[in-house]
């Protein structure tokens, strides 16, 4: 569900930095969009995994039916490259910054890397073996009637690779 956090303007434009959304901030700033006063923004976050169970039929590519989701376009256990479409409301999400990072299978961390959603909300995240966290952050202005004035998606999913 939905968590709530009343902050000032300014508080809103230092968290959309904090959590790598400048593009949210650019977007909505050109827009004039951004709050001048206090808000009450709403966040969740929405997450997926892989877990291979014995053999037989694969589910890697099954919704979950989040507002902000990732749909692997492979089975992340066997392929190099994995695709994957970013989906918001049911709809790809083009234009997207999305990170992805690893933790190699002797545990230690590898680079961060930053890519961004094609206009069909598909990224490539590189091969390599080990625990992969693709995630991103979704702002939009909430919806007439809702109980805040920002919603903020967040969406990851893990997966490992061998």
């Amino acid at each position: 569900g939905w968590r709530h956090v009343k902050e000032t303007a300014e508080g809103f434009r230092k968290y959309l930095v904090a959590e790598g959304a400048e593009d949210a901030l650019a977007r909505y700033d050109r827009s004039g969009q951004l709050p001048k006063s206090d808000i009450v923004r709403r966040y969740a976050k929405y997450g997926k995994t892989v877990v291979e169970v014995g053999s037989g039929a694969r589910a890697f590519d099954r919704e979950a039916g989040h507002p902000l989701e990732f749909i692997p376009l492979a089975d992340p256990a066997s392929v190099g490259r994995l695709q994957m479409r970013l989906m918001f409301q049911g709809k790809p999400l083009g234009g997207a910054r999305v990170h992805a990072g690893i933790a190699s299978p002797d545990g230690k961390p590898g680079k961060d890397l930053t890519l961004t959603t094609s206009k069909d909300g598909v990224i490539t995240v590189p091969a390599g073996a080990g625990l992969w966290n693709v995630r991103t952050i979704h702002v939009v202005p909430a919806p007439a009637g809702a109980d805040a004035q920002w919603d903020v998606h967040w969406a990851t999913f893990v997966y490992s690779r061998k």
